[in-house]
């Protein structure tokens, strides 16, 4: 025997010589599931990245664009404001006002009103709002966002989605391939989307403000089935595999 060798070392002998590369990097995880997985893995990513820079664009965006100065809320009455804040305070909205007539187009979603704002620095939009009964008319002139107001107001929400959808990614990278592993980083993956892009302005291409949508009828799919398979596949779900994915 070589000194220093550790050629018959009982306590190297233990240990499985192939385990040495299986737990590094890609390869190590490749080992650990099947390249399917592994290819369906890595489209997930790159489509919450994909769908996270156009966020971040858009953001960009919006920091050119005028603070309206309020935030609304939509119920069954319409579209009123939830609270109002800065120029359009000054100007004479208040928190509570339904919004009736925006530039003198009817307003009956939050989607039609973002349709109808001016954005140009400089200009004005005129409100007719409900108040009391009242029917009352309010004009305010757009004051710039700018990148901080911007960043405060959308990229918080935006930080915090891709922090859920990371918990998913490293989730499923510590134990790849199984039920459990798939339905957390779906789940992951819908919640990430729906908090990014909770809050929004006009987004661009307009098929963005479906993804919001698509988030709110996957997620309660992605918790039933996760439901079913942590921490044990229920029996019922191992024979009947069809049902399991209906959600």
């Amino acid at each position: 025997m070589v000194a220093g060798s550790g050629q018959n070392d009982p306590a190297l002998a233990e240990i499985p010589p192939e385990n040495g590369d299986r737990w590094k990097g890609v390869s190590g995880f490749l080992n650990r599931t099947s390249r399917v997985n592994f290819f369906l893995y890595l489209l997930l990513i790159l489509l919450f990245l994909i769908l996270s820079s156009l966020y971040l664009f858009n953001l960009s965006r919006w920091s050119r664009w005028p603070n309206f100065g309020w935030t609304y809320s939509h119920g069954v009455g319409g579209v009123t404001f939830a609270s109002v804040y800065g120029q359009a305070a000054a100007s004479g909205l208040r928190a509570g006002d339904r919004i009736v007539r925006v530039n003198g187009r009817e307003i009956g979603s939050y989607f039609h009103l973002q349709q109808v704002l001016k954005r140009e620095e400089g200009d004005h939009n005129t409100y007719t709002v409900e108040r009391g009964g009242q029917i009352l008319t309010v004009s305010v002139p757009n004051r710039v966002l700018g990148l901080k107001d911007a960043l405060y107001h959308f990229g918080l929400t935006w930080i915090l989605g891709i922090c859920f959808f990371l918990l998913g990614v490293v989730v499923f990278y510590m134990k790849p391939g199984t039920l459990p592993s798939w339905a957390f980083l779906i789940m992951m993956f819908c919640s990430g989307l729906l908090i990014t892009y909770f809050f929004t302005s006009k987004l661009v291409p307009g098929s963005l403000n479906y993804v919001i949508m698509f988030a709110y009828c996957f997620l309660p799919a992605s918790m039933s089935q996760l439901t079913v398979t942590f921490p044990e596949e229920r029996r019922f779900f191992v024979d009947n595999r069809l049902v399991f994915w209906a959600p």
